[in-house]
């Protein structure tokens, strides 16, 4: 015979169809307030209160978890600096560096994550960091500045492209 008053189960702090945001939003805070060496999946299924093997389903890995933190990087740099696009010529270029800054500035352990040399090997991080800097050869391909003052320096596929304005 069953207990007629069974406990309830108790309620999660995350909604079910939103784990790997919610785990991804929480590894985005320890980064920030924490920094990168108290970012661990253990640590992160105790802050979340998910369930350890459910941590692993999304992330098999510590360098899983960080690519993707990478990717949501760039996405949310990307979102920043297609802000300022409706603006015209050398006005875009400035907003669009200003902003680049001030990202960086904003969330340096994120940014410097986002450049990491293991982070970079994984091809998401490639093609979000490839689809930013592509955002920027599009403005500077449509910004009247000239020849003269402005140098494309291409440092190979697996780190950052620069702009310098000389």
């Amino acid at each position: 015979m069953s207990d007629p008053i069974a406990p309830l189960p108790r309620p999660r702090p995350y909604h079910v169809g939103h784990v790997r945001e919610t785990l991804l939003d929480r590894a985005g805070e320890t980064l920030r307030d924490e920094g990168l060496a108290q970012l661990n999946l253990r640590s992160l299924s105790r802050k979340t209160g998910v369930a350890l093997g459910s941590v692993y389903h999304h992330f098999e890995s510590k360098g899983d978890l960080l690519a993707a933190l990478a990717v949501r990087g760039f996405q949310q740099l990307k979102a920043e600096l297609s802000e300022v696009l409706s603006q015209d010529g050398g006005a875009k270029l400035r907003a669009c560096i200003g902003r680049y800054f001030v990202f960086a500035r904003r969330e340096p352990g994120l940014y410097a994550l986002m450049f990491d040399a293991q982070v970079s090997r994984f091809e998401a991080v490639q093609a979000e960091r490839a689809a930013v800097f592509q955002l920027f050869e599009d403005v500077i391909t449509l910004t009247p500045v000239p020849p003269e003052r402005l140098q494309i320096e291409r440092l190979g596929r697996r780190t950052s492209g620069r702009i310098v304005l000389v």
